[in-house]
This record gives C-alpha cells, structure tokens and sequence, in this order.
C-alpha cells in the first residue's frame, strides 16, 4: 500500500512540492480487480508521466495493457516479473516497466518455521491466498508444503478470490478451528485488513469471530477503515527487494 504522506516527504527531499511543481493522482481498487483496467485507463487519460503501481502482477498487467509509453513503476511484487510476463529480465527490463520486486519464494520457508518457533504446539495451520496470483500460488502448492512436511505441520489451504469470501472463509475457520492462520501478502489481505487484525482472529481462547463483532461491529461496518498489516513474523525477516535496472 502506498503511503502518501511517506511519498510527499521523500519528493520534498527532493525538491518535488506537491501542488507547486509536483501534481500526483491517486486511484484505489479497494481490493476490487475488474476495477484496475477502468483505473489504468483514466490515469493514461490523463497523461501523466509515470505510474506508480502498488500491487501484483494482475495490477501491474493492467497497467502495461493500458500503455507501452507511460513508465511504470512497481513497488514490489512477491511474483517473479520475469515468470510472469511483466519485463524481459531483471537486468533490462525492457519496455516501459521497472521498479522493485520482492522475490520472496526462499522466504515461505523460513515464515513457516518462524510461526512454528514462535507457536511450538502449532499442528494445523490454515493459509489464506489469492489464487489469481501466481506467486501466491506457487508459495502454497510448492514452497510451504516441503517446509510443512520437515515441520511436521498440517496445511489447510483457503482461496480468497473477492473481500466476500473473508467471511464464506472464516464461518469454516470457526468450525474447523485450526492452531494459526498464515496470510500470502497480497493486495487484497491488505484493503480488507480488518478482518484480518490479530486482536479480531479466532483462537482457542478468544472462541469465534461473532463474539469479537458484537464489540467491534460487523465487518462491513468497518469497510473503508484502511490501515497496514501488522506482522511479527515480518519484522524478523531479511530484506530481499531487488532493484530493476
């Protein structure tokens, strides 16, 4: 997710003033992708200079589809560009996209053993993932199984195609009640973050998600609030963006 205020600052630095010699456009699909072709377009509409694109590789393709002039600028995608379509290689690139890339399929791996170090009576584990994107795919049909079998972890995997399907996901969680809950990094997990939040989980202690909404609200009262992901996990691990040349 883009932050604004972080953004105006670095350009400030950089002598852009947002409103004097800098103009910026914001467009949020609020996790809604038949959206991101209709957003692309408007922004090559109004010729701007460059796009920067905070999402994966189904954003960034909308992007590349609505122009071959315009840069455009990705801010780390977990999907190897290359595998995916979006440029020729990491060291040219080629075309009009560049930008950063998190290429972070070795990390699945050590995500799982962390969670298993942190939790160590962890036996199931629940993963939420989008499966319309590759690199989301990949970590769970190939990365975390391998990691799950030397751990001895059983994996339960849950798609998440659309917002809606937090709560057609969640109503089984409840019911199945699995030890944890690993959550691929995508742009979705992150517009619809409320309802992922450590504080509003199911756990053995805390009982189902119902009781924690007759505090809070429903989750669909709560749409619209957008803020980050919080990961402990995360926190611990090593950076692996690589620039694009």
């Amino acid at each position: 997710m883009i932050n604004n205020a972080r953004n105006e600052l670095a350009l400030r630095e950089l002598g852009y003033i947002e409103g004097q010699n800098i103009a910026t456009e914001y467009r949020y699909a609020e996790g809604k992708r038949d959206r991101y072709p209709e957003l692309t377009a408007e922004l090559v509409r109004l010729k701007v200079d460059v796009i920067l694109v905070a999402g994966g590789v189904p954003m960034v393709q909308a992007a590349k589809n609505a122009t071959k002039t315009i840069p455009i600028v990705m801010t780390g995608s977990g999907s190897d560009p290359v595998e995916a379509g979006l440029i020729e290689s990491l060291a040219h690139p080629g075309g009009n996209v560049t930008g950063l890339t998190n290429l972070n399929r070795e990390l699945g791996e050590k995500r799982l053993e962390l969670f298993k170090e942190a939790v160590p009576k962890v036996v199931c584990v629940a993963v939420l993932y989008d499966p319309a994107l590759p690199g989301s795919v990949r970590e769970v049909k190939e990365v975390l199984p391998v990691a799950a079998r030397a751990l001895r972890l059983t994996l339960q995997p849950w798609e998440v195609r659309a917002a809606d399907d937090f709560d057609r996901v969640f109503a089984a969680l409840n019911k199945q009640r699995p030890d944890g809950l690993y959550v691929h990094c995508w742009p979705l997990a992150k517009t619809d973050t409320n309802v992922l939040r450590q504080d509003e989980l199911w756990s053995p202690s805390r009982g189902s998600r119902k009781n924690v909404e007759k505090k809070r609200g429903s989750r669909s009262e709560r749409r619209g609030r957008v803020c980050e992901v919080e990961s402990t996990l995360e926190s611990r691990e090593p950076s692996r963006d690589q620039e694009l040349k």
